[in-house]
């Protein structure tokens, strides 16, 4: 009988003691996976902030561009102005 009491408490020691090694285990795969989200997510961040400042100064190089050529339309249409009122 005593036999059969040490065999009960073994089994259940044994069985408390694999489920906690499961618990664990599990506990640890999700939390890797966890971390491997949230890597691919900052990832896909960084990549996302280089593109935007990439094309933000792709924009400014533009808008460069294009007050150079609105400075170079101004300065033609002040020399048209001048040759207009030359003419009158």
């Amino acid at each position: 009988m005593e036999d059969d009491v040490a065999e009960v408490l073994i089994g259940g020691v044994l069985f408390i003691v694999v489920g906690a090694v499961a618990i664990v285990l599990i506990w640890q795969v999700f939390a890797t996976w966890r971390a491997k989200v949230q890597l691919a997510r900052e990832e896909a961040y960084r990549k996302l902030a280089e593109r935007s400042i990439t094309t933000e100064m792709e924009t400014r190089e533009d808008l460069l561009r294009i007050s150079e050529s609105l400075a170079d339309l101004q300065k033609r249409m002040t020399s048209i102005e001048r040759v207009m009122r030359e003419i009158e």
